[in-house]
């Protein structure tokens, strides 16, 4: 008798923990438990947050979300620190104001979106789309200016050695960076002049000469 009571009385916790495993609490980044009227509050309000794309800001606006992790934004509230173009924003715009879950998702979602997480401590909602490995390859260089005006660096290095009853020799090192069309160049040599056997021998050493262009 004393078993099965005791069965009863943990049945409820089992059963309550399993709930606690499927709530959206559960796709938050920083999932604590909530405290009951924080929970009403907060399910039934508007929340201000930061949203961002790829670990870079898209918007700042604000939301409502359900316990069931449906997210959907109610306005754009400022992009003036946006890292996107207007056309990504209103894409953006568009599919949150039609709402998404918090989670993972498939990979034939209309804008690659691969998952959605809110961070409640930072009250920032996460978008991660295919192109996140694409955008961080691409951060890591700088664009340069199309229109930047065609220029030339020279770099030369002259040495002489050499007296009245000694053999002389000279070095002289070249380098040669340019700028022209948008193509960079770069040449970089080493002449060397000497005395051998009473006789005056030179060496020429090309080293680099080529033209390049990033895309």
């Amino acid at each position: 008798m004393r078993l099965t009571t005791l069965f009863i009385l943990l049945l409820p916790l089992f059963a309550g923990a399993s709930n606690h495993t499927d709530s959206p609490l559960a796709l938050m980044t920083d999932s604590q438990p909530m405290p009951d009227d924080f929970k009403n509050y907060f399910y039934h309000s508007e929340i201000p947050v930061l949203v961002y794309l790829n670990d870079k800001l898209l918007f700042e606006g604000d939301i409502t979300m359900t316990e069931q992790g449906q997210v959907t934004l109610m306005r754009v509230t400022n992009f003036d620190s946006t890292h996107y173009q207007k056309e990504e924003i209103r894409r953006w715009e568009k599919q949150l104001t039609q709402g998404i879950v918090l989670g993972k998702k498939q990979n034939n979602h209309p804008l690659g979106l691969m998952a959605a997480e809110y961070s409640l401590d930072a009250s920032a909602l996460k978008l991660y789309s295919n192109n996140y490995d694409k955008e961080k390859t691409k951060s890591r260089y700088f664009d340069v200016p199309t229109d930047t005006a065609a220029g030339l660096i020279i770099n030369n290095d002259i040495n002489y050695s050499g007296g009245q009853n000694s053999s002389h020799s000279s070095r002289f090192n070249s380098s040669w960076t340019s700028s022209l069309l948008g193509w960079s160049q770069k040449l970089s040599f080493q002449s060397v002049a000497y005395e051998a056997n009473r006789a005056d021998k030179n060496n020429f050493n090309l080293y680099e000469f080529y033209t390049q262009k990033e895309w």
